[in-house]
């Protein structure tokens, strides 16, 4: 439930350098499906491509599943174990899943379909599962900071981070299509201020629609420390919608109650390695995320952004779950899931 920021995000459509297959690539599709699809495996392979920034297809096919024909990629990122998987509807080239499978996962599925994925070899099932429990282990060792002294910090609730804009009525859209659906995300910086810990916020709202019907509105806490350009993440409250009414408040959290801390939103300074958590309320949101780059160029119909911070997103509350999100300075985010930036400025209404 994360507050989705006015950073500059970039986890998005770098289908130039990033859209290439791999050599090794197998794509199965069986002539019988194939007469029946609209969408041309390259389309399809554009498409999964664009989920995964900086991937390369290691193994597809073209499959019946659940009464309905799709393509389905499996995605390698280098340095990461296991693989993405991304469904696209073979119809409509929208993507219909995405779900990350473990190595000893990936191992075991070519065992039962019979087949052997690109690479694999006798003892590879072993060697994906020691794989992945080093990954596992470096996980949890890995240096997640979540204490931050706020004390030596000038907090001002109007300004910019190095990747946020934190001006009332800045506001960004993003749009795209999920689970079959048209979405639509609307970032809007208001006017108000709430206090948290004896600290002044300033509220970000989050409207975001799936099939033209409102599905969730959130008021974000969030302040920028002005010797650093460090943005702290103070919690949320949230509601969820149904049928056109609050049906829920998932997510929500603030600093201060239940054991909850502020978090570290965005690095005014980012440096590759650095890891900390963003939202640090104990059972409830517990994201954190790890810089892995600081010069992305990234694209969008917004645009072309470049000199992009790229981060790792994951939480120990969904274990195995995992997200690549990029920051372009001075603009806000550009991607988030399947949604893409497609205009950003001063509110129009």
């Amino acid at each position: 439930m994360k507050l989705h920021v006015l950073l500059a995000a970039t986890a998005v459509v770098v289908v130039s350098a990033c859209g290439q297959a791999g050599r090794n690539d197998e794509v199965r599709a069986p002539d019988d499906l194939a007469a029946r699809a609209r969408v041309t495996e390259q389309q399809a392979r554009a498409t999964a491509l664009s989920e995964v920034p900086g991937g390369e297809i290691a193994a597809g096919e073209l499959e019946e599943e659940g009464g309905k024909l799709i393509w389905s990629f499996d995605i390698r990122v280098e340095g990461q174990t296991g693989v993405e998987e991304i469904q696209v509807d073979a119809l409509v080239g929208t993507v219909v899943s995405r779900e990350h499978e473990s190595a000893a996962k990936e191992a075991d599925e070519a065992m039962v379909e019979g087949r052997t994925r690109p690479g694999d070899e006798a003892g590879e099932s072993e060697e994906a599962d020691e794989r992945e429990e080093v990954g596992e282990h470096e996980e949890q060792e890995a240096a997640f900071r979540r204490d931050f002294d706020l004390s030596g910090c000038e907090l001002v609730t109007t300004g910019r981070g190095a990747y946020m804009v934190l001006e009332p009525g800045y506001r960004l859209v993003l749009e795209g299509t999920e689970d079959g659906q048209a979405s639509r995300l609307s970032i809007t910086v208001l006017e108000d201020t709430v206090r948290i810990e004896g600290h002044a916020t300033r509220v970000v709202e989050e409207r975001e629609w799936h099939g033209g019907k409102l599905a969730e509105v959130s008021r974000n806490f969030t302040a920028i420390c002005a010797g650093t350009g460090d943005a702290y993440y103070f919690g949320e409250d949230v509601d969820i919608y149904h049928g056109g009414r609050v049906a829920g408040h998932e997510g929500a959290w603030r600093a201060g109650r239940d054991g909850a801390k502020p978090g570290l939103l965005l690095p005014g300074r980012p440096e590759v390695g650095q890891a900390y958590y963003q939202e640090i309320a104990p059972g409830v949101a517990m994201d954190r995320a790890r810089v892995v780059s600081t010069s992305e160029t990234v694209e969008t119909p917004a645009g072309t952004f470049r000199d992009c911070l790229e981060t790792r997103e994951t939480t120990p509350l969904e274990p195995g779950a995992s997200e690549a999100k990029y920051y372009a300075p001075g603009v806000g985010i550009l991607v988030d899931g399947a949604m893409r930036l497609v205009s950003h400025g001063p509110a129009t209404d």
